[in-house]
Order: C-alpha cells, then sequence, then structure tokens
C-alpha cells in the first residue's frame, strides 16, 4: 500500500495549504471561534451541522460557510492541528530516544493520550475516516517512521521486549482511549493506570515466552482505528 492520496482523497499539503492561508484578523478570530465551536460540539455530540457551529461560535452562518464550505473542509482545519500536535510530540519523542529510549517510549504514549483527555473529538470525529477523506493514510504516512525510530532505539538499548514491535504503539492509544472514553465520567484519570500496566509489560522481564499473535503491519493500522475511533 502506498501513502499517495487516492481520487477524492485530501493530501496532507493541500490541508496544510488550506490552514495556512493568511488572513485579516478579524477573520482569524472569527475562524477560531468556529473552530473552537466545533471542537467542542463534535466532542459533546458528534458530528453537528454547520448551522449548529455557527450559533455556538456566536457568527452568522454565511461567516462559517465562507470559511468551510462543507463540514469535511472544517474536520480538515481540526485535523490539521491534531497532526501538528502529534507530529511535535513524535518529533519530541524521536530526540529524546537519542539519550533516553524507554523515556521515549513514555513520553509518546502518554503525550498522545493526554492529547485524547483534553479533546474528545478526536476519536470521536477528528481521527476517523468516516468520510473517505483519507485522514488516517495521512496519519500513518507522518507517524509510521517516527514510531518506528522511537521503538528501534529502545530495542537497541534493551529496554522493550524482543518481540515488541513499532505497532504495539498506536494499538496501545487504542486501547487506552477506549478505557478513557468508557471512563471518562467515572474515574477520569484512571487510564494512567492502565497505561502504566501497559508499559511494564512493554519491558523485557515481562516476557514469558512468545506471544500467541503477529503484530500488525503498518498498513493494518489505519482500518483497526477506522473500526476503533469510528464504530465500523
Amino acid at each position: 500500500m502506498t501513502d499517495a492520496a487516492s481520487p477524492g482523497s485530501t493530501s496532507n499539503d493541500d490541508l496544510v495549504a488550506a490552514a495556512e492561508r493568511p488572513l485579516r484578523a478579524d477573520a482569524e478570530r472569527n475562524r477560531r471561534k468556529i473552530i473552537e465551536a466545533a471542537r467542542e460540539l463534535f466532542a459533546e455530540r458528534g458530528l453537528t451541522t454547520l448551522d449548529e457551529v455557527a450559533e455556538r461560535a456566536g457568527v452568522g452562518v454565511g461567516t462559517v460557510y465562507r470559511r468551510f464550505p462543507s463540514r469535511d473542509d472544517l474536520i480538515d482545519a481540526l485535523y490539521v492541528e491534531a497532526m501538528e500536535q502529534l507530529v511535535a510530540i513524535g518529533s519530541a519523542a524521536v530526540e529524546l530516544s537519542e539519550t533516553d529510549p524507554w523515556g521515549a517510549i513514555e513520553y509518546f504514549l502518554t503525550n498522545y493520550l493526554e492529547m485524547h483527555a483534553g479533546d474528545r473529538s478526536l476519536s470521536s470525529v477528528v481521527l476517523t475516516d468516516a468520510h473517505g477523506r483519507g485522514r488516517l493514510e495521512i496519519g500513518k504516512s507522518k507517524m509510521a517512521p517516527m514510531g518506528a525510530t522511537v521503538v528501534a532505539r529502545a530495542k537497541a538499548a534493551g529496554v522493550v521486549r524482543d518481540d515488541f514491535a513499532p505497532t504495539e504503539l498506536p494499538m496501545s492509544v487504542i486501547m487506552l482511549v477506549s478505557v478513557m472514553n468508557a471512563t471518562r465520567d467515572v474515574a477520569p484519570g484512571i487510564w494512567r493506570r492502565y497505561l502504566a500496566y501497559l508499559l511494564d509489560s512493554f519491558r523485557p522481564e515481562a516476557a514469558r515466552g512468545p506471544l500467541p499473535h503477529a503484530p500488525l503491519e503498518f498498513d493494518q493500522v489505519p482500518l483497526a482505528m477506522r473500526a476503533a475511533f469510528s464504530g465500523r
């Protein structure tokens, strides 16, 4: 599988270019209001209409449609911001892995999950492929090389078990976001307990024999995320 955009999909360059066009100060303020309103509504209700976003943002419906002609265009803007944060986390983890390979594993997972904890719209709307825009493939092309580097350095340093695969990182995120969503109103921070359990299981001393299944390949991760976050 290649990372080239398929017909009808959106490339990361296209998304970023649209997000980076300069705006007047008042237009930028309205854009931020719209994005924050969408983030809140998507977290509360899942997908909503642009009319509802306009009402929450306190701007005219026409203002929303001028900036974001469709709901997918608005989700794309949220996606670009999310990917910028994720790439920053991945880049910092890669840099840390040069001197502290185990700390890089902890840093990557903890910060990725804290990002989800602070923004419920990520798993419900933004980091999904609900409308076939290819966002998960774009994310894979950005994050997979960084995750592979962090894991390779951890294995070379002997701080993770020999059968630890790079895709254990995104699969751990899927598992713990499920815990996070299930316990958010009961015990909001308990996902950290289960993160600690998972991190302990990554250690070489945790290995008690061969694992019962081969790890996922990176090309399979978007399929797993689509099923986990899109409910399909």
